[in-house]
């Protein structure tokens, strides 16, 4: 359940920093990046694109190492952080200097890294906790995403102004947050335990 949300959460904003980082960073930032020789609206929307996948792997990351320490398993979670920490680092030495990628390796490096850190971590969890591929889930999870990828190219392909960045992502977001309940991607099952588990909350 705790992995369905963070997917549902995580993945819209993925696609977001994959697909549209040249639209964010403008609506934040306009021309204010852009100096003497240099596009840094340019640069800050790839960086922020090769960073975006890392998001859901931090997210799940999090997850999983509470699930380690909750079985009495906190060093391995952090062994798995160490060693992808260093991996990280001989991929920063060995591709910082080339000047195609230059300040680019560091993003993409960060992405690698919360990615090796999943993987140790997921290979760990398996072995303590019963994890099922969910079919129904991902392709709703899938349908939904792409509806709002849809509306969101539909807005986009008006002009490239900031209110209409803006407009594409209240309506792609309205369309992600309707199409969630429409599709029940969140079956009876999940909605009677997220209910459970924040009754008891409250009365904790």
């Amino acid at each position: 359940l705790a992995i369905k949300i963070i997917l549902i959460i995580t993945v819209p904003c993925v696609i977001g920093f994959s697909l549209f980082p040249d639209r964010l960073i403008s609506l934040l930032y306009g021309s204010r990046l852009n100096g003497y020789n240099l596009n840094g609206l340019k640069i800050a929307s790839k960086i922020m694109a090769f960073s975006g996948i890392g998001v859901i792997f931090l997210s799940i990351n999090q997850l999983y190492s509470s699930c380690l320490q909750a079985v009495e398993l906190r060093y391995t979670a952090v062994k798995n952080l160490t060693i992808a920490v260093a991996i990280k680092f001989v991929f920063e030495i060995i591709f910082l200097p080339y000047k195609n990628l230059n300040i680019y390796a560091l993003a993409l490096a960060n992405s690698a890294c919360y990615l090796l850190v999943f993987v140790l971590n997921h290979l760990e969890i398996k072995n303590h906790f019963e994890l099922r591929f969910n079919f129904t889930f991902t392709a709703k999870l899938i349908l939904c995403n792409a509806l709002m990828l849809l509306t969101m190219f539909c807005v986009f392909s008006a002009n490239n102004s900031g209110i209409n960045t803006l407009i594409a992502l209240g309506l792609g977001g309205g369309v992600y947050l309707c199409s969630i309940f429409i599709f029940n991607l969140l079956n009876k099952q999940d909605s009677a335990k997220l209910k459970f588990k924040m009754k008891n909350k409250t009365q904790n």
